[in-house]
């Protein structure tokens, strides 16, 4: 059974990783969610079974999510502080309340 999970579980995370960076791609925000529990879990997977090759790619995936999270939501900050709302008088305003 431990052989079964050794294997079994880098495919999982695998998966994970593919489908976070598909959702990330297409700006969801879920993409970020599973991206922080699945680096969590690849942490955890590198020190369970002492995988230590991964460690160097898990820590610089996790170093390039931060970054990439942190553009994002600059980008969408400056896109909010970019949007200019007009105003319109009601009717009553407009007429100056003659009506």
């Amino acid at each position: 059974m431990g052989e079964v999970l050794r294997q079994a579980i880098p495919l999982l995370l695998s998966a994970n990783t593919l489908t976070l960076t598909w959702l990330v791609g297409n700006r969801k925000t879920s993409g970020w969610v599973l991206g922080c529990i699945g680096q969590a879990l690849w942490f955890v997977f590198i020190f369970t079974w002492q995988v230590w090759g991964l460690l160097p790619l898990a820590i610089g995936l996790t170093i390039v999510y931060a970054r990439n999270l942190i553009r994002w939501r600059r980008e969408r900050r400056e896109e909010t502080v970019g949007y200019v709302a007009e105003l319109v008088p009601c009717e009553t305003c407009r007429d100056g309340g003659t009506s």
